[in-house]
């Protein structure tokens, strides 16, 4: 018996899930046009010659306003960083190339004709 009103209970939840669900779909539709007509208002507005000005010098401050950092550490860094690297990576491009070069004479010293007894 008590499983029956589980499954009803159940089943209501997932009704009142469902209404839950549609309401927030709705609200979410509704936010979307709002901030679709505010966008059309916000473009209006600034169509103006002012604010068309505006849009094309604010950018440009904010490049010139920017807080400069010293570039002496971060060369600093950057020189470490590439010497560290190059040391983990020389080894391995000697290693590569040397087992390129043993190929080489390998296949020079196979590639004489061979003579062959018949």
């Amino acid at each position: 018996m008590s499983s029956i009103f589980a499954v009803k209970e159940l089943e209501l939840k997932k009704k009142a899930l469902a209404a839950e669900s549609e309401v927030y779909r709705e609200m979410l539709k509704l936010e979307v046009r709002n901030l679709g007509l505010y966008y059309n208002y916000l473009k209006v507005k600034t169509s103006k010659a002012p604010f068309r000005l505006l849009k094309f010098v604010t950018p440009l401050a904010g490049l010139l306003a920017r807080r400069r950092k010293p570039k002496t550490p971060r060369l600093i860094t950057t020189a470490l960083l590439g010497w560290q690297v190059y040391n983990r990576v020389l080894p391995l491009c000697r290693a590569m190339f040397a087992s390129r070069g043993k190929r080489i004479e390998r296949f020079e010293v196979e590639s004489e004709p061979r003579v062959s007894h018949i």
